[in-house]
């Protein structure tokens, strides 16, 4: 994984996954589901879903879709606020987003405007 980090900095990007984990944690301890029995769901190690949840592994968007069906809730629920994103802390397929030209940028802003706007 591409990171920036600097000592006590994270950016916008894995603060995402570690609240998408956060709530996923959230969902799954309200209905009283261990972590072993969505493990076994999703044929996925107990380590995996505890990675997920901590935010260390990134779920694809299949299986994102299988958590929350299994848990009964909305992909929508899980996802995490993302009023704070900066698209200047995303890495989108391996580009950083701060190499990309200036349309892409304002592209991508106008993208994330609209997403804050639906919330």
């Amino acid at each position: 994984m591409h990171s920036r980090r600097k000592e006590g900095f994270m950016n916008s990007e894995e603060q995402f996954y570690i609240e998408l984990g956060a709530k996923i944690a959230s969902v799954r301890n309200d209905k009283e589901i261990s972590q072993e029995v969505l493990s076994e769901f999703l044929k996925l190690s107990r380590s995996s879903i505890a990675n997920i949840e901590k935010g260390r592994q990134r779920p694809s968007i299949i299986t994102l879709a299988l958590i929350a069906n299994y848990l009964k809730a909305s992909v929508a629920e899980l996802i995490p606020n993302i009023s704070n994103i900066n698209i200047d802390d995303l890495n989108l397929r391996g580009a950083d987003v701060r190499e990309q030209d200036q349309t892409t940028k304002e592209a991508l802003n106008s993208f994330l405007q609209g997403l804050r706007k639906s919330k």
